[in-house]
């Protein structure tokens, strides 16, 4: 099923398995023009990305980096007021 969900993925995906998402995705039925509000919140090893307030959860097996990837698959994507806060840091 390669459209209408969004998925996390691991870039780059080698060495196998650095996000444990099989079997974790969302449907999502994109409308062109139209404006998706994206979350992203990282808590240590638990990543959960809203679309529209619906979530997908993931566990990460590497440390989170600094960036966020956005890409879509026969279409375009348009980005506008991202960015990225950081929290405190647990002890």
């Amino acid at each position: 099923m390669a459209e209408n969900r969004y998925v996390f993925e691991g870039s780059p995906n080698l060495p196998w398995f650095n996000v444990m998402n099989i079997g974790l995705e969302r449907p999502i039925g994109l409308e062109a023009g139209h404006t998706y509000h994206i979350r992203l919140v990282v808590d240590d090893t638990i990543g959960t990305l809203y679309v529209d307030g619906v979530a997908l959860n993931v566990r990460m097996y590497e440390r989170p980096g600094e960036s966020l990837g956005v890409f879509a698959t026969d279409g375009t994507v348009e980005v506008r007021n991202a960015s990225i806060a950081r929290g405190l840091k647990r002890k």
